[in-house]
């Protein structure tokens, strides 16, 4: 596993199932063995019931507050002046007319924004879930591995989107719709847009936008983007491969090109990935990274290269790539640099990774005023990251972030391994909060060990604004030598002013649980993931848990 591969690992570990390369062989067989007999028990029932509309956020003004005051007296500790919000103190709003060439399908109107407030005390948002009841047509019957990866708030209620992982490898995109998070349905599964039986496809990012939904995903070829008016009926948006092709450093070494089947494949034998979506007023911005992952075809010139990239539209079908910068995104030759989150701002667009130009992963800050010309923050090693001064590795990533006003928090990861890592269970990952007042100037909070850290590995996988406060949410995973499906607890992390956090005690979710993505919608916090069964094979359900 190169490093590259070990930094996606991290980023997607909360999917919670193995490699099938990984189980052990013993298990293996006794697992494959019983496999036809429980995948035939698989139901294809679906409750076919309407969509209704659904009550809206409320406004988050107390946590702008908040966080304004924390970031002034964090920042000027180190001699830096916070950047007061103004009059814009939400995340930028969204078109509500729904164009006519994402579905034919009329959403309905624009839901009701509820101002009730919501109990944020430390003691309810750590404690007070309820899981929704289970049903095997909608979140699975645990012969399979599902993982519901995001979930947005539109005109028609809630849309999540997740993948299904078959235990002989191959994984499959899935969507799920609800009118108030209590009662979903499961999106029919439709191959063309989801993935066949024996592909790769997955989605997960989703986001509302002009009326309608936009989802992101890959399938076994390239990115995928799929458009829907009302979260029910879906059709695939044509990118085209002139989206992805980056035939440089003369069509990489030429030796290249008689590679046939690599070289024509439409991305130029590259692996695109698309991470994150964000939506202003008038544009949407995807963002991702390409690169060889497992290794360069030309081997020893391009070998783990892969740089950012940065996709742009006004209407969610046609596309265009932001012209590459190697000084600003990287380039194969140039180590690795990934963009995995995106999001609207007062002053644009702020996109956040990891890059590893170096020996290690530290993390990355780019910025952009209109979502096409962008420029990468400046590194700073006190700040994004650097070595450990024993020589043990030390890997820093941005995973997700959210817009305060003028400012900016985000979660992510830093793990502490070897100089060469040979074992995921000689690493220790902790969560790591960032905090800016205008998306240029950055200070890392100081790590907390028992609130960011302990034992087991900790892995955040997304953070959300609530009415008082903010809440990331993710997994404990115990880092065993040997993979453990129960082996996972959901963890959740709650602050009222972005500075001060805790987090939910051990035993509060069921052991295999995973958390993936949290919202608020209305006077109530959403949390989705998954939660595996002692299968060694990575079995399990989707999971969504409610917070009143």
């Amino acid at each position: 596993m190169n490093r590259l591969d070990e930094a996606l690992e991290r980023l997607r570990i909360a999917n919670a199932v193995p490699r099938i390369e990984e189980v052990d062989a013993d298990e293996l067989e006794v697992v494959t063995a019983l496999f036809d007999e429980r995948r035939s028990r698989m139901t294809a029932r679906s409750n076919e019931q309407p969509i209704r509309t659904s009550p809206g956020p409320g406004l988050p003004r107390r946590a702008v507050l908040a966080f304004a005051t924390a970031m002034t007296l964090v920042l000027a500790a180190v001699g830096v002046v916070a950047l007061m919000p103004g009059g814009k103190d939400e995340v930028v709003s969204l078109q509500t007319t729904a164009p006519t060439v994402m579905s034919t399908v009329t959403p309905t109107t624009v839901p009701p924004t509820t101002t009730g407030p919501v109990d944020t005390t430390i003691a309810s948002l750590l404690t007070t879930w309820t899981r929704v009841p289970h049903d095997d047509a909608i979140f699975g019957d645990g012969s399979m591995g599902v993982s519901i990866n995001d979930l947005t708030l539109g005109n028609n209620g809630l849309v999540a989107v997740g993948t299904v992982l078959w235990q002989d490898g191959s994984s499959q995109g899935a969507a799920w719709i609800s009118p108030d998070g209590d009662s979903w349905l499961r999106v029919p599964h439709d191959d063309a847009l989801f993935g066949s039986r024996y592909g790769d496809t997955t989605l997960n990012d989703v986001v509302a936008f002009q009326g309608g939904y936009l989802a992101a995903g890959c399938n076994d070829e390239s990115p995928q983007l799929l458009a829907s008016a009302d979260g029910l009926s879906w059709s695939a948006v044509d990118l085209g491969d002139d989206l992805f092709a980056e035939p440089s450093y003369e069509d990489l070494l030429a030796g290249w090109a008689r590679r046939d089947a690599a070289f024509d494949a439409g991305t130029q034998g590259l692996g695109w990935f698309i991470s994150g979506l964000a939506v202003s007023d008038d544009r949407i911005v995807a963002v991702g990274s390409a690169g060889f992952g497992q290794g360069s075809p030309v081997t020893g010139v391009f070998d783990g290269g892969r740089f950012a990239a940065v996709w742009t539209s006004t209407d969610g079908v046609t596309w265009t790539r932001v012209p590459h910068n190697e000084a600003v995104f990287g380039g194969l030759e140039d180590g690795e640099q990934s963009m995995t989150a995106v999001a609207a701002t007062s002053r644009g667009f702020t996109s956040i990774g990891a890059d590893r130009s170096g020996s290690d992963f530290d993390a990355a800050v780019w910025l952009s005023e209109d979502g096409i010309s962008w420029q990468r923050v400046p590194h700073d090693e006190s700040i994004f990251g650097g070595d450990m001064a024993d020589g043990r590795r030390l890997d820093q990533t941005m995973v997700d972030l959210v817009t305060v006003g003028d400012g900016l928090l985000v979660v992510g990861t830093e793990i502490a391994g070897p100089q060469v890592p040979e074992d995921l269970s000689e690493d220790d990952a902790d969560l790591a909060v960032w905090l800016s007042p205008d998306g240029a100037t950055w200070q890392r909070l100081p790590h907390d060990e028992s609130v960011f850290g302990g034992v087991d590995d900790q892995n955040v996988c997304c953070v959300a604004m609530l009415t008082e406060g903010f809440m990331a949410v993710g997994n404990e995973r115990s880092n065993s030598a040997t993979w453990d499906p129960l082996g996972y607890e959901a963890i959740v992390w709650v602050s009222d002013d972005g500075v001060h956090w805790s987090k939910s005690a051990t035993g509060e979710f069921p052991p295999g649980s995973f958390m993936k993505s949290v919202l608020t919608v209305g006077t109530r916090v959403v949390a989705v993931g998954g939660i595996n069964n002692d299968d060694p094979l990575g079995a399990g359900v989707g999971a969504m848990w409610i917070r009143e």
